[in-house]
């Protein structure tokens, strides 16, 4: 992020860090307008990440040229944005094979793009057009990197006169995923909107824990904040719900309940279910002004909603804010009510165990923790919100791949 002449100038990282973290965008404007905070500066894991993408994105280069493919390599050093646009748009034009660290600027959004590769479908450069390409060392890809290629994509078609079709993913395993750009553009402009919008309107942020912390440029500030302001934020495994639902009972640290957590032997989840039962005739804070996009919606209402009863004690929950948006709300239900989660094995957690660790053992690969948490939206939040002896459904091959898991079909 940026202030170029007043004008913020915005990336494809600033739009994801807001994704993972609105608290981290209000953190990178205080400090590009007060200049009172100073980010951490990059761990040593976080070092480590950056060299292998690096490494990647190398290996990758160098196969396109070992492969024949003309590569024309943008200089970015020493050089202004505009000055990169200028040298890529003129690579567009001469037909380049290959364009690699391509810049692009449009207005507030600007950036570098790891590829431009040629295509045959004809554009304002003649009878040829470039679609994006980008390195990631994930092997499936994240929701994030298509918001960055919709992103690529939308500053692309303003340079060639015609929008791509299709954008890709070059992944850490070595394949390649496609997206095409006419099912995810809308939704990834629509965030670009909610982003500008914040900007704009500057809502009042507080830190909570997300699992964006862990490389978070201001995970050393907001666990300061933390301790000087007695943040409930520091009990363990405790969720975002379960925090508002304490606060507004009035236990808004951590030594102001009856007795000491670690005295009383506290459970967070006995206690947020004494206040949910005590408030039930009360909205969500996130709901009583009313969210502008259904996304915006906090996780816990939308359960409210497909299944009353597992938070209200049966009271319907509809309220007036959330009637514009129940079009949008209906759409994902699935997520939180799945079809057919009657007859899915089932397994029982076990002290220790994250959804990661779970999907490691009983499925065979750390990446589908990903399929847990869809088929248990309706009793999670987040995908670390589970506890010892929580009974989650699990994908139907979990019953082939593990002893573990329970399947009765019908039951």
């Amino acid at each position: 992020m940026q202030s170029i002449d007043g004008t913020f100038r915005l990336s494809a990282s600033d739009l994801m860090r807001f994704k993972g973290c609105r608290h981290a965008t209000t953190l990178d404007l205080r400090k590009l307008e007060v200049g009172d905070i100073e980010p951490d500066e990059e761990g040593e894991e976080a070092v480590l990440l950056q060299a292998q993408g690096d490494a990647h994105e190398l290996a990758f280069l160098e196969r396109l040229k070992a492969d024949g493919r003309e590569v024309v390599e943008i200089e970015t050093k020493g050089r202004n944005i505009e000055e990169c646009v200028a040298s890529t748009l003129e690579a567009m034009r001469s037909g380049a094979d290959v364009i690699f660290q391509g810049a692009m600027l449009d207005g507030v959004w600007g950036g570098y793009s790891d590829f431009l590769e040629k295509v045959e479908a004809p554009s304002e450069l003649g009878e040829w057009s470039y679609e994006v390409v980008d390195t990631k060392l994930k092997r499936k890809p994240d929701p994030k990197h298509v918001l960055q290629l919709c992103l690529y994509s939308d500053l692309l078609a303003d340079m060639q006169g015609r929008p791509p079709e299709h954008a890709h993913l070059e992944l850490g395993d070595g394949s390649r995923f496609t997206v095409r750009l006419d099912e995810v553009s809308a939704y990834a402009r629509r965030s670009r909107r909610i982003f500008q919008r914040f900007i704009d309107g500057r809502p009042v942020t507080s830190p909570e824990p997300v699992t964006a912390c862990v490389l978070c440029r201001w995970k050393s500030h907001c666990e300061k904040v933390w301790r000087e302001t007695d943040s409930l934020s520091l009990v363990a495994n405790a969720t975002r719900m379960q925090r508002d639902k304490l606060r507004e009972a009035g236990i808004g640290t951590m030594t102001n309940t009856p007795q000491p957590l670690a005295e009383q032997g506290f459970s967070l989840r006995r206690s947020a279910s004494r206040v949910l039962s005590a408030a039930k005739d009360q909205l969500l804070t996130a709901d009583r002004s009313g969210p502008v996009e259904a996304e915006d919606i906090h996780p816990s209402a939308l359960r409210r909603w497909f299944l009353p009863g597992s938070s209200l004690g049966g009271a319907d929950y509809r309220p007036a804010p959330l009637a514009p948006l129940e079009r949008s709300i209906e759409a994902g239900r699935q997520l939180f009510d799945p079809l057919g989660k009657a007859d899915l094995p089932t397994y029982v957690v076990a002290p220790g165990e994250s959804l990661w660790r779970i999907a490691r053992r009983i499925l065979k690969d750390s990446d589908r923790h990903d399929e847990i948490f869809a088929l248990n939206r309706d009793l999670l939040d987040h995908p670390g919100d589970i506890f010892p002896g929580d009974v989650l459904r699990m994908p139907k091959d979990a019953a082939i791949l593990s002893p573990e898991v329970s399947y009765r079909p019908g039951s």
